[in-house]
């Protein structure tokens, strides 16, 4: 793993999954089993060499998926929501929402929440705040859409807006390939 802050050795963790679903359950590995170095690495192939600062780890012989994130506190993390009102034409039936990372590779699904016709997006408090946009897209018949999207910053509780209007399906796979 690459573009780790050099600050971080001795305060990470490794964390494990052997199923990704919607309620992922990370469970902490033994460090002891794992040596968690960040430093300078190269790589290099026939062609060329990259060298970047990051970890290395040697995870085995398994198929679980791996996460490194720093030591808890033992403080519980203070949980922050966006919350997404919507036009009333669309609603948790028709519609699905999305955040979007601008800068890194990570698309989630909001939670829909019926009861208060928004759509929650709940996370652990941020070290930096992460900008990226939020998604409606919405199925209202055969071959009707319609498509909505904003700008956000996750790092405080916040609630936004987001209007949506009709849109051909091409244009929404257009969009949606140009972020």
């Amino acid at each position: 793993m690459k573009d780790v802050n050099e600050n971080t050795n001795g305060n990470s963790q490794l964390f494990s999954s052997s199923d990704i679903t919607n309620n992922t359950n990370w469970h902490t590995e033994n460090n002891d089993n794992f040596e968690i170095k960040a430093q300078n690495w190269s790589i290099s192939n026939a062609e060329s060499v990259i060298s970047f600062y990051g970890y290395k780890i040697s995870i085995g012989d398994n198929n679980n998926w791996y996460c490194i994130s720093d030591k808890l506190s033992g403080e519980s993390p203070k949980n922050q929501q966006i919350s997404v009102s919507f036009d009333a034409i669309i609603n948790h039936h028709n519609t699905i929402a999305y955040f979007v990372s601008d800068h890194y590779n990570t698309v989630v699904k909001l939670e829909d929440n019926d009861k208060n016709r928004r759509f929650n997006l709940t996370f652990a408090s941020l070290k930096e705040p992460i900008s990226g946009k939020i998604i409606l897209l919405s199925q209202l018949g055969d071959e009707i859409y319609h498509f909505g999207m904003t700008n956000v910053v996750l790092g405080k509780d916040e609630t936004i807006n987001v209007k949506s209007e009709p849109k051909d399906i091409k244009d929404i796979k257009a969009i949606l390939t140009s972020l």
